[in-house]
């Protein structure tokens, strides 16, 4: 998904994925990229976690070694890129918040708070 946020894209604990114009990930890191440096302003976007696997693939992916990149990014799906495998990913400029820390659970819980769906949720109970 997409990050509006550069303290978003400067966060370690966010994992930022850069992909190809077709769709296919090229790569995934806890570092801001692509990088601002020259620009400024980027394409920023975030693996949200939603990743769906066929059962193949996951015995599959349990029997491939862990690889450099991996270790270094602290991120399982180079893994996947390592071994010349493929990710298809799904882009959306709708944006989503990980909830890795106790500022995270904060801000998810402000951005519900005024969420006008949730609280049609919470007036149905």
């Amino acid at each position: 998904s997409r990050m509006y946020r550069t303290e978003d894209h400067e966060d370690s604990n966010t994992v930022k994925v850069v992909g190809a114009p077709n769709g296919r990930a090229l790569y995934f890191s806890r570092a801001p990229i692509p990088s601002r440096v020259r620009t400024g302003t980027v394409p920023m976007y975030q693996q949200t976690g939603v990743i769906g696997f066929s059962a193949a693939f996951l015995q599959k992916f349990s029997r491939l070694e862990p690889t450099p990149l991996e270790v270094i990014e602290s991120v399982d799906m180079m893994r996947v890129i390592e071994h010349g495998l493929e990710i298809q990913l799904v882009m959306t400029d709708t944006e989503t918040v990980g909830v890795d820390t106790p500022a995270d659970l904060a801000r998810a819980e402000d951005i519900l708070r005024s969420d006008p769906y949730t609280a049609r949720y919470m007036e149905s109970e």
